[in-house]
């Protein structure tokens, strides 16, 4: 039997139908393990991005109480990531969604042929060892290359790449300090392992191949006149830790990064592309503002006395860092230490525009335009 954590039973049979094996579907989050274990098939397809629970530990918990069983991942990653991912958690096979119904009955039939059927890394090695020399090694993004269909891309066949190409390639690829290149008029996109660990996220693997500007849309403004002065004057640019809205996890996100553009030569001499050594800085510069905000805080505290005092300086000395912190003042009101509620951004607290708040402290009045607060909003006793 084969149960399926990935599309309808019926689907499933249709498929296997020339393999004459039946096929059941398990229910979602820890019962599949529970139906699995009472059950216990011999092959289960393992969708990786299962609701409720990660689809890998499955697989991996699988394999471990059920050592006979053969669990075959079902992903939306290339062919090349869904094989590594497969080798890492002992499953026997990977079937990209793109390509299900073709690759399930390949695989299967390979499966059913050689149930002791060899590792995804000895796969991964006989494909290596039919790809160009000068491609070889690189990582999991190496592989990704020489798997790759340039064909689709205006770098054509990777066959026919010249050799500037080749080796600046070759160069990227092997490196351990994170890169990104792009070449052509259309500024093709690679990267190595490095860059894709810490700066990609969700964007890989699928930003291989891809236009620079399809693949950092979200910041093009800001790198496109250092992109033009690289491709125009054949001079290398500088920048230490810029600020740059990242949209790769998701949501925007406040990112740091030290890099330089270098511009790439084609076998006629004439640039064709640019390269990029970054390192992101985002953890140290981040950390280094809310460290020095604690500082200027413990130092400021030292010096107060009253309740008034040290309520002041906490919203002072927060207030002054409104990346981390959006302080909506404490007033007091006849003695008494009060909050007004949070303002949203952009929002008024359902005042009227332009009316202001006014309360007493120390018997001067202060209007308080409309603000917000995110992190702040309880001064003082009750």
């Amino acid at each position: 039997m084969i149960m399926s954590c990935f599309g309808a039973p019926r689907d499933l049979s249709l498929n296997l139908s020339p393999l004459g094996v039946s096929a059941a579907k398990l229910a979602t989050g820890s019962k599949r393990l529970r139906k699995a274990k009472l059950l216990r098939p011999q092959v289960i397809l393992m969708d990786i991005n299962m609701p409720r629970m990660d689809g890998l530990e499955a697989t991996r918990i699988i394999r471990r109480d059920l050592p006979d069983c053969n669990v075959i991942i079902v992903t939306q990653n290339h062919e090349t990531i869904a094989r590594q991912q497969a080798a890492a958690v002992d499953a026997k096979g990977a079937v990209t969604k793109s390509e299900f119904t073709r690759e399930l009955l390949i695989t299967m039939e390979k499966l059913f042929e050689n149930p002791a059927s060899k590792t995804m890394e000895d796969t991964g090695a006989q494909t290596a060892a039919l790809t160009p020399g000068w491609v070889r090694g690189g990582g999991a993004l190496g592989q990704l290359v020489r798997e790759f269909d340039w064909t689709k891309t205006p770098l054509g066949a990777i066959e026919d790449w010249p050799q500037s190409l080749k080796t600046v390639v070759r160069t990227l690829l092997t490196s351990r300090f994170a890169m990104w290149m792009s070449w052509g008029p259309e500024l093709t996109f690679l990267y190595n392992d490095d860059y894709a660990r810490m700066t990609l996220g969700k964007k890989h693997p699928w930003a291989l191949g891809k236009p620079f500007r399809e693949v950092w849309t979200e910041i093009w403004d800001d790198l496109a006149p250092r992109i033009r002065q690289v491709l125009d004057t054949a001079e290398a640019t500088w920048d230490e830790a810029l600020l740059l809205f990242l949209e790769r996890s998701g949501y925007r996100e406040e990112t740091y990064h030290t890099f330089s553009y270098s511009p790439l030569s084609g076998d006629d001499g004439e640039v064709a592309g640019l390269l990029c050594v970054v390192t992101e800085e985002t953890d140290r510069v981040i950390g280094e503002r809310r460290l020095k905000t604690l500082r200027s805080l413990a130092g400021e505290l030292s010096k107060t006395i009253t309740e008034q005092e040290v309520v002041s300086c906490i919203a002072r000395c927060l207030g002054e860092n409104q990346k981390d912190f959006t302080v909506y003042p404490p007033v007091s009101v006849h003695g008494r230490w009060e909050r007004s509620p949070p303002c949203l951004p952009n929002r008024n607290c359902g005042r009227s525009p332009g009316r202001a708040r006014v309360n007493s402290i120390d018997g001067k009045q202060s209007a308080l335009a409309n603000q917000r607060t995110a992190h702040w909003e309880r001064f003082g006793h009750r």
